[in-house]
């Protein structure tokens, strides 16, 4: 039996953690022996993550990352060594990393503790990651990577052209999910009354952190437009970010902000997504989001960009509708049809339940990870 050993920072539970959380009980499923080192910030513990996959039964080291958010420090060296030991006291055949804390330091760290095989998965279109420096040290971590996964075929084509890799060694494993079972989260009109919003109400949801990335505030500017056309509508935005005062200060300026929900990180996302009719996500780069495929599961039609990574989920006319990145006017044509068109709303979520059956599934994602494990 394969014993894998998989190492990522974590803060919060966004896509790429939500991503391990349903990848990692599955490979267990898989004859394979498969744990999970947390790196974690003492100011910001990964205790809801932990809780999660401990009872999923699948075993959790944690270990503290005393950088903070930086990649580089003094403490550096120190920290190094402490998690070669860690790693070399777990006696892995693999190591998979996750997100750049974990690649570099976790890369680092097996190469040194003398682990067999070391694999990542890119899970963005990280800009940074374009910088000359970035592109150098990206360079060398794939030198001594035996393979790694990407979430999206454009996600490969970004890591063959920024850091280099050898076109062998990165496949596209796109991410999985499980049927989505409403008698496990509460009523759409639970949520609704929980939220102050009529149960009648036309209602846009975003899933996502508040930041940059997301461009929420196009989002924002474009739900402005719609309420003047659908003015009982509402939008909700369950996340957190270092944007949100700012988005929310945006909400008032607009005049807008009796209508649009700010709910903070939630638990649930199914919750929230069962609660509400067209999924929103204007976003200026990504990877490839799991809010879209837990919102295609739920039967809701997706408003998002025409970028990479989101073309290879939503299909645009058939699933939702794709507008170019940064518009706001774009996306206010998009979303006010989907609002006031309850047929076209069912047509198209009853087409992403389908492409998620199809390309999406939790047991698709777990098959060709296991089998990529294998083939090292």
């Amino acid at each position: 039996m394969l014993k894998v050993l998989h190492v990522a920072k974590i803060a919060q539970i966004a896509g790429a953690e939500r991503h391990l959380l349903a990848l990692l009980p599955g490979l267990r499923t898989a004859d394979l022996d498969v744990r999970m080192l947390v790196l974690e910030n003492p100011a910001k513990p990964a205790d809801e993550f932990v809780e999660q996959l401990t009872a999923a039964q699948v075993p959790v080291t944690r270990m503290a990352y005393p950088l903070r958010d930086s990649l580089l420090s003094a403490r550096s060296p120190r920290f190094l060594a402490d998690l070669r030991g860690t790693i070399r006291a777990q006696a892995p055949d693999i190591v998979h990393t996750h997100l750049i804390h974990s690649d570099l330091y976790g890369a680092l760290a097996a190469k040194l503790a003398g682990v067999p095989q070391i694999v990542c998965t890119r899970h963005n279109l990280d800009p940074f990651r374009q910088r000359r420096q970035w592109q150098i040290v990206t360079a060398l971590l794939w030198r001594q990577a035996s393979g790694g996964i990407a979430v999206s075929n454009a996600v490969r084509d970004f890591v063959l052209r920024y850091e280099h890799a050898a076109p062998h060694k990165i496949h596209t494993i796109y991410y999985g999910i499980a049927p989505y079972d409403a008698a496990e989260s509460p009523s759409r009109a639970q949520m609704r009354v929980a939220w102050g919003v009529p149960l009648d109400a036309p209602v846009v949801g975003t899933v996502a952190r508040l930041v940059k990335q997301k461009g929420l505030h196009h989002g924002l500017e474009a739900f402005a437009q719609v309420r003047q056309q659908v003015p009982d509508a509402h939008y909700v935005l369950a996340g957190e970010g270092d944007r949100r005062a700012e988005l929310e200060a945006l909400a008032g300026q607009l005049g807008i902000k009796d209508n649009v929900h700010f709910l903070g990180w939630q638990r649930d996302a199914h919750a929230v997504l069962n609660a509400v009719d067209v999924l929103l996500l204007p976003s200026l780069w990504e990877g490839l989001p799991v809010s879209f495929l837990e919102a295609m599961s739920h039967g809701l039609p997706i408003v998002s960009t025409a970028i990479g990574p989101v073309q290879e989920a939503v299909i645009d006319g058939e699933t939702g509708f794709l507008v170019p990145p940064g518009d706001s006017e774009a996306l206010v044509v998009p979303l006010q049809r989907l609002l006031t068109d309850a047929a076209l709303r069912q047509r198209m979520g009853e087409a992403g339940q389908q492409r998620v059956k199809a390309v999406f599934s939790q047991d698709k994602m777990v098959q060709l990870t296991a089998e990529f494990y294998q083939s090292l």
